[in-house]
């Protein structure tokens, strides 16, 4: 059906719809018909993409709407009062013309809530559904009035026996939408309101009177029905089953649908992973056609084989999916993985060439750039070549966390290996997307059966089109079990598996020989996604095998990470870059505060911190000062005057008349004309600098003075640079032994560690009896260390009795929480279980 190109893609609906009469004193009334005249005869259609689990990206909608197809346009409205249209446009016509889609489609008759200002898109009521069934038409109704479209849900999931667990798919719908007179009319005589016209009555009767007989011909049985609501499903109908429990035309069957009301009755949506990070990074995943004559004569089989070792981007891996189609990817490192396909098509006279990576475009090199190096080469030397250093240029530089909630970002001296403790840490492995891809290929390929690439081959010639939506305009074909399938197929199947957590996930192609269906994935879908997948199979196979191992990644290199066996602390080291972290929260170590306790705790912590640390007098505050080198640090009031930025290579200091004065500034002489000139005029010699205005900061009161204090010197202590190394002076000269230093030097830091973190677990549960008897303990131990770095100031020191009484203290303390925390947890899940009858 074609449609008008003028009206398919007018957008503008009120102008379109809602034409009426020139509201001036020019335009005499009396020429346009009343309005419930217009309401009968303003019947419009409208195509529209149905998706209420949301399973379709942004992207995908976008390319389905983009098809070429001879059908509608989506989410235009087309009257039906025009081009005669009446006597072409039906549901059976619009079914069979869209029969090949991929996608089910129906055909919906209902009404609107206004003639004036309804959008066709939007369906108020319905009177009935139409699908077709192997070919044949079926009709979904209601026996009275319209109804609304969740009772037809309702009777379309029980007729397919959907379980209420699985959501509902996506479809495309025509709505045949007729204004509901009634409704809209608000005002005016009732008479007039529920007059039915007879003239257009038989206009409708006898514009349906050459649908009779075209329907006749094609086999399809048709029932006139003279009723006072005419619609279009009164015209179709169709034998169906008996036992169904929804009425099917002819409509006057008596039997109800079950009630909408019913809440026991509607699906349950499931829950969707949010994979939106991975489906909107803007990463290269291009395809190029290009014309064979256009290269020089070549063997594709003997250049990737000469040309491949001759790379030096890291080691390559080459895999033949068949004679026609290569891919040269690389073994992932921690920032890049690149897939590059070469397919010989169209009976080897076009080379389709997929770059698939994780880089970005940059603003030198875009795809502008790209396109040119595949347009221009005239050899498969240079095209090669040229597109692995385009390639290989544009790789990320740097980890960067994310933006906006990485603790990283604000807190980075927290995650640093001088103020963290070895002793509460496990080291984990590195687990990169290579050693993660090779786990899960052994999975996936365990028990399975492939074809050999004869089969493969045949499989092209004998099924040209897609084995799952039938279409004949796809032609991005790859081989599956079933036939050939589409590329929006596959990616639509394993996309909609992941959403849904359903692993291991089945993925639709196959492949022979050494190959894994996750290789030929990457002509498909996006390196980002092909990571999401890898990344979440490689987490359900491994806990299969490893319960208690823990996947997770570093917040500061980004590189992927395994535990095998973690520890109570939930605190582990990058191998890498020697990073603490929680590897459950990617924050500092914060045991025994839980990763919830431990975020409610920093809101309050952070900000009292900033006045707390610096143990101010009675009515002192505190300057916040920015330094001409954009740092910006704090200082009390006491001692702010003559105070250096604390960045390195930065010589600027503070003045108390509001100045940053550098090296410069300071060691500058006057002569003596100038002292004289300077004292004459006001008394004072005249200070040089760049002028500032200082933040005052008053102490804030959040957290009681007894826990904060103690909190504030033990992270004083733990953060403090001299102090620090003074005690590990000391450690050097008392023993030589490596082992032993790196033990008392963790000591100290173990020690000062729980301190803060066990007094910050007290002033959470300070209401709770149990506390009580442990309130001391972190105080207990934070003075037995304040009294060892006495005696090391002092120099009457026993460094090694002193620490291993330390570290009999730091075991009983450890011992006595982690009870704590066990009854803690005991006492929770009893309180849920009571709470919660059912569960428990």
């Amino acid at each position: 059906m074609s449609l008008c190109v003028d009206e398919g893609y007018y957008h503008d609906y009120d102008n379109l719809v809602n034409k009426g009469p020139y509201r001036g004193p020019k335009k005499p009334m009396h020429r346009y018909p009343l309005t419930s005249k217009r309401c009968a005869d303003d019947v419009l259609v409208s195509k529209t993409l149905y998706d209420p689990a949301g399973t379709l990206s942004k992207k995908q909608q976008r390319r389905l709407k983009a098809l070429p197809a001879n059908e509608f346009q989506f989410n235009v409205p087309y009257s039906l009062n025009k081009y005669h249209r009446w006597e072409t446009i039906n549901p059976k016509s619009l079914l069979l013309n869209n029969a090949g889609s991929d996608r089910e489609v129906l055909v919906i008759n209902g009404v609107t809530s206004s003639p004036s200002t309804h959008t066709p898109d939007v369906i108020f009521r319905a009177h009935s559904v139409h699908m077709l069934e192997d070919d044949v038409l079926a009709t979904i109704a209601t026996s009275g009035r319209a109804k609304e479209l969740a009772y037809f849900t309702a009777a379309l999931r029980k007729r397919k026996e959907l379980p209420k667990d699985e959501p509902e798919s996506t479809r495309i719908q025509f709505n045949i939408v007729k204004a509901d007179c009634v409704s809209s009319q608000s005002t005016g005589k009732s008479s007039r309101r529920k007059k039915r016209n007879a003239n257009i009555m038989a206009k409708l009767q006898n514009d349906f009177g050459d649908y009779e007989q075209v329907s006749d011909e094609c086999g399809y049985t048709v029932v006139l029905s003279f009723r006072s609501t005419i619609t279009l499903g009164d015209f179709v109908s169709d034998d169906l089953s008996s036992d169904c429990d929804f009425v099917i035309v002819p409509r006057m069957s008596g039997e109800t649908l079950p009630s909408q009301e019913d809440s026991s009755e509607k699906p349950a949506l499931p829950e969707l992973l949010d994979i939106s990070q991975a489906t909107n990074s803007h990463c290269i995943f291009e395809v190029f056609d290009i014309k064979l004559r256009q290269l020089k004569p070549f063997d594709l089989r003997e250049k990737v084989t000469a040309l491949v070792p001759t790379l030096v981007y890291g080691r390559c891996v080459v895999h033949w999916f068949d004679s026609t189609r290569v891919s040269i990817s690389n073994q992932p490192l921690a920032d890049t993985v690149f897939s590059v396909f070469f397919e010989l098509r169209d009976n080897l006279q076009t080379l389709r060439i997929r770059c698939n990576t994780n880089t970005h475009y940059s603003g030198v090199a875009g795809r502008p750039a790209l396109a040119q190096i595949v347009s221009k080469s005239r050899d498969f030397d240079t095209l090669f070549n040229k597109l692995m250093d385009f390639i290989w240029e544009s790789r990320a530089r740097q980890y960067e966390p994310p933006e906006g909630s990485s603790r990283l970002r604000s807190s980075v001296e927290n995650f640093k290996p001088r103020v963290n403790s070895n002793t509460m840490a496990v080291t984990a492995k590195r687990c990169v997307e290579h050693d993660q891809m090779m786990f899960i290929k052994e999975q996936y390929s365990r028990g399975a059966s492939f074809p050999d690439s004869e089969t493969i081959s045949s499989v092209k010639e004998e099924n040209p089109l897609c084995c799952s939506c039938q279409s004949s305009v796809k032609t991005d074909l790859f081989p599956s079990l079933d036939g050939m399938i589409c590329k929006d197929c596959v990616a639509a199947q394993v996309l909609h598996q992941i959403r849904l957590n359903h692993f291991p996930i089945q993925i639709p192609v196959v492949t022979f020989g050494d190959n894994s269906p996750l290789d030929l994935l990457h002509a498909i879908l996006p390196v980002p996604l092909i990571s999401t997948l890898v990344r979440m199979s490689f987490s359900h196979f491994h806990k299969q095998q490893n319960p208690e191992a823990a996947l997770t990644h570093c917040p500061q290199c980004g590189i992927s990470l395994i535990i095998d066996t973690p520890n109570e602390f939930k605190c582990c080291v990058c191998p890498d870059c020697k990073c603490h972290f929680c590897h459950i929260c990617l924050w500092e170590p914060h045991w025994p505060l839980s990763c919830e306790e431990m975020e409610d705790w920093s809101q309050k912590w952070d900000e009292q911190y900033l006045t707390e640390r610096f143990l101010l007098d009675e009515g002192e505050r505190v300057l916040r000062i920015k330094c001409p080198c954009t740092f910006t640090f704090y200082v009390p009031e006491s001692i702010a005057h003559g105070t250096y930025c604390p960045r390195k290579r930065c010589h600027y200091r503070f003045d108390k008349n509001g100045l940053m004065r550098s090296r410069t500034d300071l060691w500058w002489w006057y002569t003596a004309r100038q002292r004289q000139i300077y004292i004459e005029r006001d008394g004072k010699i005249e200070k040089c600098g760049m002028p500032t205005e200082p933040e005052y900061l008053s102490p804030k009161r959040v957290i009681r003075k007894e826990f904060a204090a103690i909190c504030a010197e033990a992270r004083n202590l733990r953060f403090n640079e001299k102090e620090r190394e003074m005690f590990s002076d000391v450690v050097l000269k008392t023993t030589q032994i490596k082992p032993e230093q790196s033990n008392l030097v963790d000591t100290r830091r173990t020690v000062l560690l729980l301190v803060e973190h066990c007094t910050a677990w007290l002033y959470i549960h300070r209401d709770d009896s149990i506390v009580r008897d442990i309130k001391s303990l972190p105080s207990k131990l934070f003075h037995q260390l304040m009294n060892v770095e006495r005696k090391i100031e002092d120099g009457k020191y026993e460094i090694l009795a002193d620490m291993e009484q330390l570290e009999k203290e730091v075991q009983k303390l450890i011992s006595v929480f982690r009870k704590v925390l066990q009854q803690k947890q005991a006492e929770n899940s009893i309180t849920s279980s009571e709470s919660d009858p059912e569960t428990a």
